[in-house]
């Protein structure tokens, strides 16, 4: 690990025993969390809530830190209360559609990547949206690959990608402002 980052960890640590708040914890939860010490950044975390549990970041670094540790529910959990505490966020709302997703609970996660390409309407959160819908529609819909072609499946899809193509040439002035390289 950082030498920097370890120096910060014991600093924040001493801080922490000094004045124990929730920003403390929460500071150390996120330098643990860095260091690749999950288990130690989830203490933390966890700490600053018991202390305040209305501080969105908080929810969002264990949302994070439950997903890499393959803990799927507890991600939806905290990433529900992130997107809770921070209505019309776009992120929140990704996160917590994919982290449904992949917890199975497919309506649902498909709503959240929809609201989400909704309220942020950058080209990449279209493309976000309309990847995971790819990737988990035809569980929802109960679709074999071989038969994407004769469903309603691709109404699905295809909208949200050239959605975000067409958000990506209107970023880029369109396709005449678009130089290649040599040409």
């Amino acid at each position: 690990a950082p030498r920097p980052l370890r120096a910060a960890a014991r600093l924040l640590s001493r801080s922490k025993r000094a004045k124990p708040t929730a920003e403390a914890c929460f500071y150390l939860g996120a330098t643990y969390h860095l260091l690749g010490e999950l288990e130690e950044a989830a203490e933390e975390y966890l700490e600053a809530l018991e202390a305040d549990w209305k501080v969105p970041s908080v929810h969002q670094n264990l949302g994070r830190l439950f997903d890499e540790l393959g803990n799927r529910s507890a991600a939806v959990e905290h990433f529900r209360a992130w997107a809770f505490l921070s209505p019309g966020d776009a992120t929140a709302e990704l996160y917590l559609g994919t982290a449904l997703l992949w917890d199975g609970q497919h309506e649902e996660g498909l709503q959240h990547c929809d609201a989400a390409a909704l309220l942020d309407p950058r080209p990449d959160v279209y493309y976000d949206a309309a990847r995971m819908l790819d990737l988990f529609a035809p569980a929802t819909l109960n679709l074999d690959r071989q038969n994407l072609e004769n469903t309603h499946f691709s109404s699905l899809v295809q909208p949200r990608f050239q959605k975000a193509q067409a958000k990506a040439l209107e970023a880029w002035g369109g396709w005449a402002d678009v130089r290649c390289p040599g040409g």
